[in-house]
């Protein structure tokens, strides 16, 4: 996991150091799942910004709304997403934008609109890309760099997948950058 937050953090950093790209914070949000004053399962659709390349999402768990809370205003990603043409030298003064969590949770990134309204129905079929999600995990980062899904509207499932044996509540907090490509201006004379 440790090697997976550090790819992130480098990936961002990478990207976000040309002058022709900008991070951009799409998400950034908690979300009960669980069967007490919650849902089992949610589904979260995002518009990407124009000119997106490529895109990045996290998701940290726990049992802990305040933990959620800490989590969600967590500095050190906002920094990197704030201010991308940050110098390669200060990558260290960031923590991991990943927390680990102490819960599991089950994220898909859905394929179509149909699959998120099927997201969690009773019987519902929906279909995801299993390469950019993963089931009962308590944190995850996911760069997405397919043109294919790039661009539009994007959906992501969340599912507490211990709701009905556990009867407890997590929280998930979800967090969404898009790395745009800023259009160059065209000198007129």
């Amino acid at each position: 996991m440790k090697k997976l937050c550090l790819l992130l953090t480098a990936t961002l950093f990478l990207l976000t150091a040309k002058a022709q790209e900008e991070a951009v914070l799409v998400v950034n949000e908690i979300y009960c799942l669980g069967t007490r004053a919650c849902t089992p399962h949610t589904s979260v659709a995002f518009e990407l910004p124009p000119n997106t390349t490529r895109w990045f999402y996290t998701l940290s768990t726990t049992q802990k709304l305040k933990k959620a809370k800490r989590i969600r205003k967590n500095p050190q990603l906002l920094a990197m997403v704030s201010a991308p043409g940050v110098e390669r030298e200060k990558m260290d003064e960031y923590e991991e934008p990943v927390f680990g969590g102490d819960a599991n949770c089950s994220v898909y990134l859905l394929k179509h609109y149909t699959d998120q309204e099927n997201f969690g129905k009773p019987g519902g079929v929906y279909f995801y890309y299993p390469e950019y999600s993963q089931k009962e995990t308590p944190s995850l980062g996911m760069v997405i760099d397919e043109s294919v899904i790039c661009h539009g509207k994007q959906y992501i499932g969340l599912e507490n997948p211990n709701a009905y044996t556990d009867l407890v509540n997590i929280y998930a907090v979800l967090t969404v950058v898009a790395i745009t490509q800023k259009k160059e201006k065209q000198n007129d004379q």
